[in-house]
């Protein structure tokens, strides 16, 4: 997700959520963060 070569949609898929929405709010209960800031934060 940080390389920015997948969609948010693509990322989700792939790792096995129903969808975008369902990434998100998982990255943001894991991590504090939302979507695009996880994707700016240094690794």
């Amino acid at each position: 997700m940080r390389d920015g070569h997948l969609s948010i949609a693509e990322v989700a898929v792939a790792t096995g959520f129903a969808d975008a929405r369902s990434l998100r709010r998982a990255t943001r209960r894991w991590t504090g963060l939302t979507t695009r800031q996880f994707q700016a934060a240094p690794p």
